[in-house]
């Protein structure tokens, strides 16, 4: 439960005949994670085209789908809000299959699905053809129907040509001065936005110079099929029917497309799973050997499937990591705990030689979190609403559901330690209902303060704590001892605090510090403070990684600073823990003042509203940034990667 998982590194070679049977059984224990290894070509290429062909045809058919979607009209179906708050809590259907499917059936299915998706496809894209068109067409007779005008009216005649078009708005007046030299009829109608309908009559030997007039000044020609009639609302009625019956091919050809895709479900996840690890693989000429990290009581799991279905023609080495290796980091945890690695992994994953700090992580948080928003019946709310997001099925603004039901969890547990203390500061719906068991933060607010920062100062010697164990597992001894966040830093740290009180109780007299019992602590402060200024040259002698003097004491002068400041204000920080207290118990004040004006009911509901909103909400970031600013970054290494086992 401290550390991560102990892996395994390991490799099993069996018979060229077994390695689908072998690959399948791993998939289906789900605890390796397979390890990719140089490939030389062979068959093992023709089997991953395959595969590969077969993912790639199932994208191509989402793509079709999607473009189909874009250009179908959008029917919105606005479900009730209890159906749609029934729904969010049941699990949609999984379509996904694994059922497996031979290399020659794969082939198969391929020759028979890709014929098919071409065949739709070339409907498709005659239709979308078409489709854009028709957009055209439908267009530019909607501008000669609104204008009453013929369709057959443009041509070509004995004397005269007739031509009908758009013109930028902002060159009419150009237009209109440019054909003063010229015998013409021009009529400016309504056209498209920032464009006019132009329709012009002219005599035939004036034609070449008008059409470089109309050409200069961006003129658009419209000319139509001589099928269209001329009349442009039977023409307009016309082109709409043929674009409805063209949506309506659509609509059929999604649901065949639609068809043609569920015919792939059965075998995608077995084919996604035995692409990516057939990738992996190394083949000899009999052989087929596959690595892989697996966690250490898992092995003989491993072995026992590779053996069963190889009848016991296999070789299996197992090995711990070497020292330069970085096996990858599995967090285990009881169900619970496991819910809090949702903040662990927001701040990144542990190295594999580092403790797991889910444990203190989820008990800080919640202490934390019920210490600034301390209140039972607000608690109680807040209880139920983590339940609720704990259930939810379906993904809900943007966040899936599995990170819904973590949230859920975590909240679930902080609210319990929000009714704790809300007992403690005797405090429910913002109403101060009983006695405080322990504090009342609006009457006692230097006590609380002293309480915040107490409880601060232990959680950073935790987190110093859990430094020099890091540092020893990975065999770091210099800087478990030496550095300002190991033994060094954390002695300096408890003799700073043991001043510090000394300080306060001495009514902050400079004397203090020089009283007989204080000295010796003074000498060996102000000691230990000089030393971080020589470490980094200490430690490259004892380590014989030795650097230039001037970046030793840089270094050493960086490392003073930062031992001398960063606890006095990562200590400072805490108070925040009672200031929110106070704050949750003045916001209580405030609605009791309000009462007497507004009702009490109607105050207290809308205040109550308002601190659940957005107290609560504050509360958990103030908690997670102290976890991560101040407290983990006195340990954590954030150097891992995750276990990621291929499942079938």
């Amino acid at each position: 439960m401290l550390r991560p998982k102990r892996m395994k590194k390991f490799y099993v070679a069996v018979p060229r005949d077994k390695e689908d049977d072998v690959i399948e059984a791993l998939g289906r224990l789900g605890v390796v994670e397979f390890i990719a290894q140089a490939r030389a070509g062979g068959r093992g290429d023709s089997e991953l085209e395959a595969y590969a062909s077969f993912l790639r045809l199932f994208d191509r058919i989402g793509i079709a789908l999607n473009s189909i979607d874009e250009i179908l009209p959008r029917e919105e179906v606005k479900k009730p809000f209890l159906q749609r708050l029934r729904d969010a809590f049941k699990a949609r259907a999984v379509r996904v299959g694994a059922e497996r499917i031979s290399i020659d059936g794969l082939k198969g299915f391929l020759e028979e699905v890709d014929a098919e998706y071409n065949r739709l496809t070339s409907e498709l894209d005659e239709k979308r053809r078409r489709l854009s068109e028709l957009a055209v067409l439908i267009d530019n007779v909607d501008v000669f129907r609104r204008n009453n005008v013929a369709l057959d009216i443009m041509g070509d005649y004995t004397h005269i040509f007739v031509k009908a078009g758009f013109i930028p708005a902002v060159n009419v007046d150009k237009l209109m001065e440019a054909l003063k030299p010229f015998n013409v009829v021009v009529s400016i109608m309504e056209g498209r936005p920032r464009e006019n309908f132009l329709l012009i009559a002219a005599s035939q030997k004036d034609k070449e110079g008008i059409l470089g007039v109309l050409t200069a000044l961006n003129f658009e020609e419209i000319v139509f099929p001589e099928e269209l009639p001329p009349d442009p609302n039977e023409a307009y009625n016309r082109l709409v029917g043929e674009r409805e019956g063209i949506l309506r091919d659509f609509s059929r050809l999604r649901e065949e497309f639609e068809r043609l895709r569920e015919r792939f479900y059965p075998y995608l996840r077995y084919v996604r799973f035995m692409h990516r690890v057939k990738s992996m693989l190394v083949r000899t000429r009999n052989f087929s050997v596959v690595y892989g990290w697996t966690p250490s009581e898992k092995v003989d799991e491993v072995r026992a499937a590779v053996e069963r279905v190889t009848d016991g023609v296999m070789h299996m080495e197992v090995s711990d990591p070497r020292p330069d290796e970085k096996p990858p980091t599995l967090l285990s945890q009881p169900p619970l705990l496991n819910r809090f690695q949702l903040i662990v992994r927001m701040r990144g994953v542990p190295n594999y030689n580092e403790i797991d700090p889910t444990i203190p992580f989820t008990i800080l948080f919640s202490i934390m979190y019920g210490m600034m928003f301390g209140d039972v019946g607000q608690g109680v709310v807040l209880f139920i609403i983590g339940q609720l997001l704990y259930r939810i099925r379906r993904p809900l603004l943007g966040i899936s559901y599995s990170a819904l039901n973590r949230l859920g969890a975590i909240l679930s547990t902080a609210s319990i330690f929000s009714i704790i203390f809300g007992f403690m500061y005797g405090e429910s719906f913002l109403v101060h209902f009983m006695k405080p068991m322990w504090l009342n933060p609006m009457e006692e607010p230097l006590e609380i303060a002293v309480a915040a920062i107490v409880f601060g100062l232990i959680q950073l010697n935790i987190g110093l704590i859990l430094n020099i164990a890091n540092n020893i597992m990975n065999k770091n001894y210099v800087e478990a001892l030496l550095s300002w966040r190991g033994l060094l830093g954390m002695v300096y740290y408890i003799i700073g605090i043991i001043l510090a009180i000394r300080f306060i109780l001495g009514n902050m007299n400079l004397a203090v510090f020089g009283a007989p019992e204080n000295l010796p602590l003074v000498m060996v402060e102000l000691a230990l403070l000089v030393f971080s200024l020589f470490k980094p040259m200490v430690a490259g002698i004892l380590t014989g990684h030795r650097h230039p003097l001037s970046e030793s004491l840089m270094e050493g002068v960086s490392e003073f600073i930062e031992m001398f400041l960063s606890y006095i204000t990562n200590s400072i920080s805490y108070i925040r823990l009672g200031a929110f207290a106070i704050a949750h118990v003045a916001l209580a004040t405030v609605a009791e003042v309000l009462s007497h004006s507004m009702g009490f009911l109607p105050a207290y509901l809308t205040f109550n509203i308002i601190v659940i909103l957005i107290e609560g909400f504050a509360a958990g970031i103030q908690s997670i940034r102290l976890l991560f600013y101040e407290f983990s970054t006195k340990f954590y290494m954030d150097e891992g990667r995750l276990f990621q086992p291929l499942k079938l």
